[in-house]
């Protein structure tokens, strides 16, 4: 009976203490930081956050400032798309000339596999139709 008494005190001492604790420090970097851990170096404020509220959420910005604000980071979209759209074109054009090449390759293949075994002739022509798009 005493053990049980015992157990149940140990748990009603460890859900008071379960209260999550939050440090506050200043980096090397001169930001502050706040944190659920200490730092490495051990030298934190720890703050008592015992009674403290959650702030309500910030109300959304009005549409005309968003707007005005997203101005910038739209033109910005525009010229990377632009990019992207320009680079897409030169892969393309890349990927056109590399198939020209290994569809006549491929003919010469087919070509040179007069006397070849049935096998090797049936690549050659495998290779034709998967590289020439006529």
């Amino acid at each position: 009976m005493k053990t049980a008494h015992l157990l149940l005190l140990s748990g009603l001492l460890l859900a008071c203490s379960a209260q999550a604790q939050v440090y506050r420090w200043v980096d090397a970097a001169g930001r502050v930081v706040y944190s659920d851990q200490p730092p490495a170096s051990g030298k934190a404020d720890k703050l008592n956050l015992q009674g403290v509220r959650q702030p309500a959420p910030a109300a959304p910005a009005p549409a005309a400032g968003v707007a005005a604000a997203s101005a910038p980071a739209a033109a910005r979209v525009k010229k990377l798309s632009d990019e992207v759209d320009a680079m897409n074109a030169r892969v393309n054009e890349h990927n056109l000339k590399v198939r020209q090449e290994n569809c006549r390759l491929a003919k010469v293949q087919l070509g040179n596999a007069g006397k070849a075994t049935a096998a090797a002739l049936q690549a050659a022509k495998d290779n034709v139709r998967n590289w020439c798009l006529e």
